[in-house]
């Protein structure tokens, strides 16, 4: 039994073109079929246009995925209004059976216990999940995945975004796009996984307490309107959350679990009550540290993660290679340098001809410890190995 797997990409403008480009590009490369694609694109497409074509192009084939602030794929972080990469996978080894739900901000969690369900029912051994990155509670999505699915269950990808308008964001079935919803790929049979992940963020002195939070909103920090509290740390404070904040403005938060930083960022603002929204959730009662990005250490430690993760491969060629990034270590971060000084770097520690294909995302999905979490800031990688 063989399973083969390829990225074909575009940057063609147009919406149709581009999903025809991509889509031929990567199953030319497995002979014209695949059993699954995952889709990764910018939110510049018509995105009905271009799923549509993707569809027709490739037949029978199972389809996920979600649009991203950016691509990566062929060596190259492309965060263009215009960009998409499609990784195909063909397998009479695995099975695949894409998921999606809608209504997320409504209840995250009863969207994540019938995901575990689902799971749980086709004896997945990964669910590779894409949620809206504005609208809902991904802490509460994960908790409720946890609640019912295997605990071996690999929960692994990243929240959709888009072009740092803060607007919506879209998420990927056969069907078409959707938005406040959620989308899945379980991924079954003879595969094994592994996952890297790092930050390269440098914890502050500087303590805070959420001291009243509904769900993923934090309507005060010390007893304050958590906006006040936050533009403190702005160079030149503004009125409201911009996309230059979102960029660098950060809290760690203690993972109870196995006590590594996870690095939470705001992504709405209700300028009437000065509340802040964190798709990762922060509690009441919760301890915080602010945080803050260095160029070096985000290289260095993302550098470091990979080579760990292929050494512990011993020497086997991965299937695939999934990379979700956030979007402010992107661009933002790196200028037109991130593909020179972050992407290839870390790319080196596996063989060139290793299909690699991911996005940059509002918020990045992978396990700590027994449980997968949502993180900021945060380099997310899974090398995917056919067989056991």
């Amino acid at each position: 039994m063989v399973s083969l797997a390829a990225v074909g990409e575009s940057d063609n403008r147009d919406s149709v073109e581009a999903g025809r480009e991509a889509t031929r590009a990567a199953l030319d490369r497995l002979g014209g079929q695949a059993d699954a694609l995952l889709v990764f694109a910018t939110a510049g497409h018509d995105q009905a246009a271009l799923l549509a074509t993707i569809r027709s192009g490739s037949g029978p084939a199972v389809i996920s995925g979600c649009s991203g602030s950016g691509v990566i794929s062929g060596g190259r972080s492309r965060e263009t209004t215009h960009s998409v990469a499609v990784l195909a996978v063909r397998s009479s080894a695995l099975s695949f059976t894409s998921l999606l739900e809608r209504g997320l901000a409504a209840d995250a969690e009863g969207i994540g216990r019938a995901m575990g369900e689902r799971a749980r029912a086709a004896d997945a051994r990964a669910l590779f999940l894409f949620p809206d990155g504005l609208t809902g509670n991904l802490s509460a999505l994960l908790r409720g995945i946890a609640a019912t699915a295997p605990e071996e269950l690999l929960v692994f990808g990243g929240a959709a975004g888009e072009l740092l308008q803060f607007t919506h964001t879209f998420q990927y079935a056969a069907e078409g796009p959707a938005s406040d919803a959620v989308a899945g790929l379980l991924v079954g049979g003879d595969v094994t996984f592994d996952v890297a992940i790092s930050h390269g963020c440098k914890l502050l002195s500087i303590e805070h307490v959420v001291t009243r939070a509904t769900g993923g909103t934090v309507h005060e920090l010390d007893g304050r309107p958590a906006w006040e509290v936050m533009r403190e740390y702005i160079d030149a404070p503004r009125d409201t959350l911009s996309s230059e904040d979102v960029s660098y403005l950060s809290l760690a938060q203690r993972d109870p679990e196995t006590g590594s930083e996870v690095i939470r960022v705001p992504l709405g603002h209700d300028r009437a009550t000065g509340a802040l929204f964190f798709p990762g959730e922060l509690r009441q009662g919760t301890s915080v540290t602010m945080a803050r990005r260095e160029v070096e250490e985000v290289i260095e430690r993302a550098v470091q993660s990979a080579a760990e993760l292929a050494a512990r491969a011993a020497g086997r060629d991965p299937l695939f290679v999934l990379h979700a990034d956030c979007t402010g270590r992107g661009r933002v971060l790196l200028g037109d340098a991130v593909s020179d000084r972050l992407l290839r770097p870390v790319q080196r520690a596996f063989p060139t001809t290793a299909p690699w294909m991911g996005f940059h995302a509002y918020g990045e999905i992978a396990p700590l410890g027994r449980h997968a979490r949502y993180h900021n800031y945060t380099m997310a990688l899974c090398a995917a190995y056919a067989g056991g």
